[in-house]
């Protein structure tokens, strides 16, 4: 799935939030000053922050728009086996395996990874706080262990809305469970 995913990468022409983004994550990185100069335009940062570090580590040795879109299908893939985990965790392993399989060809899903946008990064840290939260609530004994995942389950939730707002909707997931 990962080479079908990284395939022709390049080929689909860049789009306007895509431009913002890497506008974003390029000015950030030149001019650090500007850490929030990305709220102006409607997009919070984390994701600016990330993909600037990229850029900061590339050290333009591969073009901005592949690295930025590299990025996305990475997440999109971590999120498929934190979906796998969490699947296999609530019910059985076929389960699990048919949950990974129909996220990773959905194709709504399968153009979010491999364009620059939010969703990649904001599924990412919603199914981590969710696989956390599960893996806190199946042991009912305390020690510091649970401590320490329920400030990661914080961090990864707010980190989530610090990328992309709208996924405040998915909170009440992590109660329900």
């Amino acid at each position: 799935f990962a080479i079908f995913r990284l395939t022709n990468l390049q080929e689909f022409p860049i789009f306007g939030d895509e431009a913002l983004y890497l506008y974003l994550s390029d000015n950030f990185l030149k001019n650090p000053q500007t850490y929030l100069k990305s709220i102006q335009y409607g997009v919070m940062p984390i994701f600016i922050w990330l993909q600037s570090l990229l850029f900061f580590i590339n050290q333009d040795r591969i073009s901005l728009l592949l690295l930025g879109r590299i990025l996305n299908v990475i997440m999109d893939l971590t999120s498929a086996y934190l979906i796998f985990f969490i699947t296999k965790k609530l019910f059985d392993q076929k389960s699990a395996y048919l949950a990974f399989i129909f996220y990773l060809i959905l194709p709504i899903n399968f153009l979010h990874s491999r364009l620059i946008l939010l969703e990649s990064l904001t599924n990412f840290f919603i199914l981590s706080s969710i696989y956390l939260y599960l893996n806190l609530i199946s042991n009912l004994k305390v020690d510091t262990k649970k401590y320490l995942a329920l400030i990661s389950i914080s961090i990864l939730a707010t980190l989530s809305y610090f990328t992309k707002p709208v996924s405040i909707i998915n909170f009440p997931a992590l109660f329900s469970l």
